[in-house]
Formats: structure tokens, C-alpha cells, sequence
């Protein structure tokens, strides 16, 4: 069995066993003379509560229904839930520390105010092992804290330790800011990233772009 068909075929404690256990899910920003505290908490499809599902996809309505609307892909709601549904899918939730005084009821869950989701799956041309970014989204409120290198870098980690090649992710050419974040994080254009189509009377320009990062580890796979 290869390493991602042995990745997904763990149950969830055993995932986290596996590839999570030695990984700090806890995040800490001190700015000025503030500390803030996030927690990271990993859920698989099965896992995820129905409330979390509704508040990560409203993420991605915040902060990306204006890229898709403008894109080839357009806004296709069910399609995205459906996608996010995936039972291969991981997620990674970001929530604030809150003393009980911070929550409008104490025994409230703190809101979630950033994800990233993934998947252990295969890159097609040709057929390698990767783990590929599929959304990683973060509230106002938690932007500018070094969150998303965050989440990046447990991805990154976790890929080595299950022993893939790379780690992918797409982005819309449209989103400035998140292609210089990419970048200064060492993801570069991936072959198979579209490129532009010529027709016989005009150029379609990709309006997104699929990007990579080798991970390849020295060390011996996970034994599992």
C-alpha cells in the first residue's frame, strides 16, 4: 500500500497518532503589549460539526465569492459544498483563547476565525503523491498574526511525514496579495498549471494559477 492510500485508510486518532502528534496545534501573537492565544484543532469530514462546516464555507463566501464569481469557475455554491463534503478531506480550524467572560453565553464554543482544508490524494501528469491545499481562509480578526505561514508549515510537516512528494494548492491570478504570500513561501508555478489557450481570434488567458512546493524528506516514511 503507498503512502497516501495508508494515510487515508487511518482512522482519525491514528491519523493524529501518526502525523500530528510531535506538531504544536497552538499559535501565539504578541503584539504591542497584547498576547493572543489560537488554538488549531484538527477534524476529518466525518468529524466536523455541522456548525463548523456552515462557518468555514462562509469564510470562503467572505473572502473569495468575488475571485470566483470573476473567474472561469464562477460562485457554484453546491458544487463547493459538495467538494468540501469529500470524505477524504482534512481540516485545520483556527479559534481564539477566550476566558468564559469573552462569550456572549460561557458555555459557548469560541467562533471560528480561520481554516485550511486538505487532501491526501495524487498530481495526475504524471501520477505522484501530494497533499493538496484545497482552502485556506482567515477571518479580519486574524489576519496579519502569521496564521496562514502557520497552517501552511503543518501542512508541510505533515507531508513529509506521510512521505509525499509535494504539497499543491490554486490560486486565483486575480488575488494579488495571496500569490506574493505563496511566493515568499516557496511555492512556484506547477507544470501543470494552465497556461494560456489560443483560439483562432484571441488568447484566453488562465485566470488562476497552480502552484507547488517540493517537501521530499530525508528521513525514513512514517512507520505505521
Amino acid at each position: 500500500m503507498d503512502a497516501v492510500k495508508k494515510a487515508n485508510s487511518l482512522s482519525l486518532a491514528m491519523f493524529e497518532q501518526c502525523y500530528l502528534e510531535d506538531t504544536s496545534l497552538m499559535h501565539i501573537v504578541h503584539k504591542d503589549e497584547s498576547k493572543a492565544t489560537f488554538d488549531i484543532s484538527h477534524h476529518d469530514t466525518a468529524s466536523l460539526a455541522r456548525e463548523d462546516f456552515e462557518a468555514c464555507f462562509d469564510l470562503i463566501k467572505t473572502t473569495s465569492m468575488s475571485d470566483y464569481k470573476a473567474s472561469s469557475m464562477d460562485w457554484k455554491p453546491d458544487h463547493k459544498k459538495r467538494e468540501m463534503k469529500d470524505p477524504l478531506m482534512h481540516y485545520l480550524l483556527v479559534r481564539r483563547q477566550s476566558s468564559p467572560s469573552d462569550l456572549k453565553e460561557p458555555t459557548a464554543t469560541p467562533e471560528i476565525e480561520g481554516f485550511l482544508s486538505f487532501m491526501l490524494t495524487y498530481d495526475s501528469h504524471p501520477c505522484v503523491p501530494v497533499l493538496y491545499v484545497y482552502e485556506i481562509h482567515l477571518a479580519e480578526s486574524a489576519r496579519g498574526t502569521g496564521l496562514g505561514a502557520r497552517l501552511l508549515s503543518i501542512c508541510e510537516t505533515l507531508a513529509q511525514k506521510v512521505a509525499v512528494s509535494k504539497v499543491m494548492l490554486t490560486c486565483f491570478l486575480s488575488n494579488n496579495n495571496a500569490r506574493q504570500f505563496y511566493d515568499y513561501h516557496g511555492y512556484t508555478r506547477d507544470p501543470v498549471s494552465p497556461e494560456d489557450r489560443r483560439t483562432r481570434n484571441t488568447t484566453v488567458k488562465a485566470d488562476y494559477i497552480i502552484m507547488s512546493k517540493d517537501v521530499v524528506s530525508d528521513s525514513a516514511p512514517e512507520q505505521i
